[in-house]
């Protein structure tokens, strides 16, 4: 039990840690909390494929100033003119190519379901807020293992799977792509190669959970085909 709360946690902290790279860098506070080099023990422990690319981001901030970070980082995700790197699951997975479309009411509707009241400045399907879902449903997990209480870990591993399958991991490698041909920042086409990998891995590992609980994968009526 004491290692897969481990593994939990570990995987909760990951996705967390992940997530902050998707917000505006704010260098001070990465450097004084050590976060890169945080990040890159956690996925030599939780992602060997997506380790790599997290040692190269550590290697990479020493290479740019905090001011060219705060452009590039503009440029992909902010604008104020076209997005080169939209950080929003609607633009990839609706056809109308549209910020709060179809897919993300899918993704509101598994919010809901996993008993939280969303109240975000930004739409609820961008990246880093998808990332941190699934920091706050690993806790959940974990919590529920601790507490032995096999019910509830049983139905946070089937919303956890279904939602990283059915909706996160459906648009990560098109905007990973587009954060590649958006900018030549050595750091964030790394961290894009990073996501990349360590949401194939976790997927990856999830069909395993699947097979190994007996777990279909949820459908969900208002999921658009992609």
């Amino acid at each position: 039990m004491t290692s897969t709360v481990t593994k939990y946690q570990q995987l909760a902290d990951s996705f967390k840690l992940l997530s902050v790279f998707f917000y505006e860098p704010e260098m001070h506070l990465w450097e004084q909390e050590d976060i890169l080099n945080q990040f890159s023990l956690l996925l030599q422990k939780t992602s060997p494929n997506a380790f790599p690319f997290a040692q190269q981001m550590c290697d990479n901030r020493e290479q740019i100033g905090e001011e060219q970070m705060q452009v590039d980082y503009a440029a992909l995700f902010v604008g104020p003119f076209e997005l080169l790197a939209a950080p929003y699951g609607s633009i990839y997975l609706d056809m109308n190519k549209q910020i709060m479309g179809d897919s993300t009411m899918a993704v509101l509707q598994v919010y809901r379901e996993a008993g939280l009241k969303v109240d975000v400045r930004d739409a609820p399907d961008h990246i880093a807020i998808e990332l941190e879902f699934m920091h706050y449903l690993y806790s959940l997990e974990a919590e529920a293992v601790l507490g032995g209480d096999h019910e509830q870990e049983t139905r946070m591993t089937s919303l956890r799977t279904h939602f990283l399958n059915t909706c996160l991991a459906q648009w990560v490698q098109p905007f990973c792509q587009s954060i590649k041909n958006g900018t030549n920042n050595v750091f964030y086409v790394n961290l894009a190669d990073c996501l990349k990998a360590f949401i194939a891995e976790i997927s990856e590992a999830d069909s395993v959970t699947l097979q190994e609980h007996n777990l279909p994968l949820q459908e969900n009526a208002d999921q658009p085909p992609v």
